[in-house]
């Protein structure tokens, strides 16, 4: 079960620049990628490789979720 997730390409409203002005990394897994809160271990963001770096609790649960299914796309 995969819980390491780099996202390179950003969806919606968010750029880059939002990145070095604020940290909106939670914003942006909550808002965008729907990822519960309860379920974030860490998130980095590296505005010079221009990835987000996601890790997440390990929990088979987590298989029957949507959120997670949008996810796997991104595992490294």
């Amino acid at each position: 079960m995969p819980t390491y997730f780099i996202i390179n390409e950003l969806d919606d409203q968010y750029t880059w620049k939002d990145f070095e002005i604020c940290d909106l990394s939670y914003d942006y897994a909550l808002d965008t990628l729907n990822i519960p809160e309860e379920c974030i271990e860490s998130i980095n963001v590296s505005t010079k490789l221009q990835r987000v770096e996601i890790t997440i609790i390990e929990d088979r649960d987590f298989l029957n979720e949507d959120w997670y299914y949008s996810l796997l796309q991104y595992s490294a």
